[in-house]
């Protein structure tokens, strides 16, 4: 399936002058002046990144923690109902696929 996701920052990115590049499905900003001038404000005083595309997965039924814990890298077992973690999707070698 063929789609392109906007994150809810896209209209003020648009208003700041962001050149767009598309990142796996996700229309993000790749740049508001140029490399230089973003990596020194960057080092001498703030940068935020839209990471708006990161994906929040609902998983239900009985085996959903064994099966979750076994295709991610973090241990997953003792979240709560409702906390979350950031972790790295496996494939069944054990590399990365995603974040």
């Amino acid at each position: 399936m063929d789609f392109e996701m906007e994150t809810p920052l896209i209209e003020l990115e648009r208003a700041a002058k962001a050149t767009f590049a598309e990142y796996h499905g996700c229309t993000l900003p790749e740049l508001f002046t140029n490399f230089e001038d973003e990596y020194r404000a960057a080092r001498e005083s703030v940068a935020i990144f839209d990471t708006n595309w990161h994906a929040i997965i609902e998983l239900s039924g009985p085996d959903r923690l064994r099966y979750l814990n076994a295709i991610v890298s973090n241990d997953v077992k003792n979240l709560k109902e409702g906390d979350g973690r950031l972790a790295l999707l496996l494939n069944p070698q054990g590399r990365i696929l995603a974040e």
